[in-house]
């Protein structure tokens, strides 16, 4: 591979190519000194390897349009966004394609309805196993007959074997893939990625963020333990009760290191006075904090200050330990820990000096010992209050009157549960769920009084 800085112009590919014309593999198409262009944004223009002409794109770098040459002839795929980002439309190769939520249409027919776990597609539901990384491995229908299976390759290139009855798209971290005229992007919602070179063709829109890290690269160029749904920071793990009232939550945020900034030849940066310059960067683990009961809350303590159990930050070495473990367990309380992995993840778009804040408010009160009140500070209390440090106007509190029935025990109050703040997380800007439902129901903390 050669490069002119971070951008990528030339591939030279030493293998054989493959003779069906569907696989994956790299097609080593071009054989000149410059294979890739770019427009004046940084954007991929021109790619003759895949046979892409032109590219267009709209105000949010995503594209409007696309020429991709196959041997024949050509085609031009338009693609149609809503002003955050949300694709709208498609007409590739000539299927028009419309997205409306989580019903989709092709050709003006409906085409499949998506559910969390799977979709709906001809009245038959078909459901993902995925692996730790989100990864849809296996589609079965609703008899458990095995319909599609999908090997990858680090960074979502498929393998050639494996089941293929059914031509659904929604593969590698859970993204639709495009393969018309031999293109295979998937739709990574911000921008697309190519799994062949690892890369994408367009810059990371939050690239000011992570200047050691070229913008075009996928996870840190760390597929195996890093997914990278779109870019987010700080994360609010929920474990759903049956009763959709209590519940459990708790924050993780990213950690940082201190490291020299190098520009795109690999040189270190100097200031006006010759000295190294320093930036802080993600190191790709997060630290875990929350909050418990040291005993189980009797009905008479509801609304009490009770003796308080913090997890006061647990070391998580990545994302996918971050979705399959469960960190509640350090703690030296009475209270039994989940046993299971958080049943939901919203991953929010946070700066180093808002995880900064969001750190210092747990680190802070975790230490501090600050009393349980079931009511007034309980673990959704305590989450919440560490994101108001970054999102002041966040709000998932519910407002309680107690009936006459129960004055004597208790007082009218506004209550977090963590079902409410699953549901006010998952609206703050650039919030996305990696893990769990986008939305959950949230009975009346009221109906918890009296049980």
């Amino acid at each position: 591979m050669t490069y002119s800085g971070n951008q990528l112009i030339k591939v030279e590919d030493a293998g054989v190519n493959v003779s069906l014309s569907a696989s994956m593999d790299f097609k080593d198409k071009s054989h000149t000194s410059k294979e890739y262009y770019y427009d004046r944004n940084g954007r991929l223009a021109k790619d003759l390897n895949k046979g892409i002409d032109t590219i267009s794109y709209n105000l949010l770098n995503l594209p409007r349009s696309l020429t991709i040459s196959a041997s024949s002839n050509s085609v031009t795929n338009t693609y149609m966004y809503a002003a955050d980002g949300r694709k709208l439309k498609t007409n590739i190769s000539g299927k028009k394609t419309d997205y409306c939520g989580n019903v989709i249409y092709e050709n003006n027919t409906l085409k499949s309805i998506l559910i969390d776990g799977g979709y709906i597609e001809g009245g038959k539901y078909y459901f993902y196993l995925t692996d730790h990384l989100g990864n849809n491995r296996v589609v079965a229908n609703e008899s458990g007959t095995i319909v599609q299976s999908n090997h990858y390759y680090p960074y979502g290139m498929s393998f050639t074997e494996g089941t293929q009855t059914s031509s659904q798209p929604y593969k590698f971290g859970g993204k639709e893939l495009d393969t018309q005229k031999g293109l295979n992007w998937y739709d990574f919602e911000k921008r697309q990625m190519d799994p062949v070179i690892g890369r994408f063709p367009t810059p990371d829109p939050l690239a000011e963020k992570y200047y050691s890290v070229s913008p075009y690269v996928y996870c840190d160029n760390n597929p195996m333990n890093r997914i990278d749904p779109d870019g987010r920071d700080s994360y609010l793990l929920i474990w759903f009760s049956k009763d959709n009232e209590t519940g459990h939550a708790g924050i993780a945020v990213d950690n940082y290191k201190l490291q020299k900034v190098m520009d795109s030849k690999g040189k270190p940066v100097l200031d006006s006075k010759g000295n190294y310059t320093y930036e802080m960067v993600k190191d790709g683990t997060m630290t875990y904090y929350d909050l418990w009961p040291n005993d189980e809350v009797g009905m008479s303590e509801l609304q009490s200050n009770v003796k308080s159990d913090y997890s006061k930050g647990i070391k998580i070495n990545s994302i996918s330990d971050l979705m399959r473990k469960d960190p509640t367990g350090s703690r030296s309380g009475n209270v039994s820990a989940e046993g299971r992995a958080a049943d939901g993840i919203v991953q929010i778009d946070t700066d180093y000096d808002q995880d900064v804040k969001i750190k210092g408010y747990a680190s802070g009160t975790a230490n501090s010992g600050k009393m349980y009140n079931a009511s007034e500070f309980n673990c959704s209390t305590f989450a919440e209050n560490a994101l108001k440090k970054a999102f002041p106007a966040l709000d998932a509190s519910q407002f309680v009157k107690v009936p006459f029935s129960l004055r004597l025990l208790y007082k009218n109050t506004r209550v977090v549960a963590p079902n409410n703040l699953y549901n006010a997380a998952m609206k703050l800007p650039g919030a996305t769920n990696i893990s769990g439902p986008k939305s959950v129901v949230a009975k009346p903390y009221l109906e918890y009084y009296g049980k």
